[in-house]
Formats: structure tokens, sequence, C-alpha cells
């Protein structure tokens, strides 16, 4: 039997980057793959900090909103043959350039407002 799920996400956003997160074992962190939009490629190996699951690989698309200049992103991993799909979240420009070892303006050609409005939000919520 053939499945098709559809899922549509945010408004306005554009994606600038994929990443790949293939873990072999708890404890011994995992080999990640990093693409952006102009083709420029990130392989290192690192501890699972980014990764979606801490036991499994993992994937991630990073996009920015024209809507308020966020960078957010939408994670994915698998658990016994079922695909999990994570919240679309905010996340820094230490992120960015922890994975693509380039900022996002330099990857988008875009100024980001990603730290500042993570602090904004817990500025509200407190």
């Amino acid at each position: 039997m053939k499945h098709k799920v559809k899922l549509a996400i945010g408004g306005n956003l554009h994606r600038f980057g994929t990443v790949v997160f293939n873990s072999t074992e708890q404890d011994c962190g995992c080999e990640v793959i990093a693409i952006d939009i102009k083709g420029n490629l990130n392989r290192f190996r690192s501890s699972n900090k980014y990764n979606p699951s801490s036991y499994r690989d993992g994937m991630a698309n990073y996009y920015w909103s024209e809507a308020d200049n966020q960078i957010r992103k939408v994670c994915s991993y698998q658990h016994k043959g079922i695909e999990f799909i994570d919240e679309i979240e905010i996340v820094s420009e230490s992120e960015i350039l922890d994975l693509f070892g380039r900022t996002s303006y330099e990857i988008t050609g875009v100024k980001h407002d990603s730290d500042i409005g993570i602090l904004d939000e817990v500025l509200r919520a407190w």
C-alpha cells in the first residue's frame, strides 16, 4: 500500500541549507555533512549537539524567513521505521557557523536577526 503525506510548513521561508547527521554510536558523536544553496560542502565529525536524535541519524533543513528575518530549522529522524518531524524552531547564528562554517549572511546575502529574536522571546516570556 502506497502512502502519500504532504506537509506544508511556514510561509515566506527560503531553504538555504541541509545538514545530515550520520550517528555512529551514542557516545561517539556523529559525522556531519552540511551543504548550502551555493553548493559549499562542510563535512566533519562532531558531538550530537545539533542532531535531532541523540542515538540515530538525523537531518535538518535550514530556512530564513522574509516575514521576520529569523533563521529556522525543521528536523527529522527515524526510529523503528517511523519518520519523526520536529517542529520549526528558531536557531542562532552560532549554530549556522558551527555547521556550515560560514554565517547565514555569507550564505544568503541577507542580514538576519536570529540571536536578537531569541533574546526578545526570552525577555517577553520573563
